[in-house]
């Protein structure tokens, strides 16, 4: 009887690796409560910790790389992760599931909900006279633009790289893990270069986007989602 009720060795493997996931993402949920608090309460180090960044960043600046890198921080804004968001969201309603489409977007809607939300609460001061692009109409603290890259873009990225798994080739993999680890570096670069958001800001959003909604993102999927077992097999459900 005990063998009748052994989990199978992949479902052991998909269970063990649970917890490694939820124990980065409370560890970095606290990390990430203790940088809030003391943005919030504007501690010491603050400040001579962003000064030093945007001394090292600050004189990469000139007007060849400018334009570039506002094209590229433009991507990740409100208007175009919206666009990308209900681009998939359609994708996965129409050619996978009802049930992706919807644990997509309410995974991504509690992400930002989150962003927002501590915005509001933390309410910090954009780093004014050191931009050279406008500024968006709201707080500093975390930089969205940065999180929608991590909580889309890879979000996207992983749930791709889950739905084909067997029929993707390797070297797409690959590429496809390279830009969702790069591409929200290049995106909190592109903030610090443009002067709209204090470091501390970029990296609380890599904390919060990368450490702390990432891992439990992509364990809510890999709950509700079951496991593709067969290239180009999906039931609707």
């Amino acid at each position: 009887m005990a063998l009748l009720n052994t989990p199978s060795p992949k479902k052991q493997r998909r269970v063990a690796f649970v917890w490694p996931r939820v124990i980065i993402g409370c560890v970095f949920a606290a990390a990430f409560i203790v940088l809030a608090l003391n943005v919030a309460q504007g501690a010491e180090w603050i400040l001579p910790f962003d000064r030093s960044i945007q001394a090292a960043i600050f004189p990469l600046r000139n007007p060849d790389l400018t334009p570039l890198l506002e094209f590229i921080t433009n991507l990740s804004g409100t208007k175009a992760s919206l666009v990308v968001a209900f681009i998939f969201a359609v994708f996965l309603f129409f050619l996978r599931s009802k049930k992706k489409a919807l644990v997509f977007i309410l995974t991504v809607g509690v992400g930002e909900a989150i962003v927002l939300a501590t915005k509001y609460l933390v309410d910090r001061g954009r780093p004014y006279g050191l931009n050279l692009i406008d500024f968006p109409n709201d707080a500093s603290f975390p930089s969205g633009h940065t999180f929608a890259a991590i909580a889309i873009v890879a979000f996207i990225i992983f749930i791709l790289l889950r739905e084909f798994r067997v029929s993707m080739p390797l070297v797409i993999k690959a590429l496809l893990v390279v830009v969702a680890v790069l591409w929200p570096l290049v995106i909190g670069f592109s903030r610090l270069y443009l002067g709209v958001h204090w470091p501390t800001d970029v990296f609380g959003s890599l904390i919060l986007g990368g450490l702390v909604y990432f891992p439990f993102a992509t364990l809510v999927w890999d709950a509700l989602i079951p496991a593709q077992r067969k290239a180009g097999r999906h039931a609707r459900q």
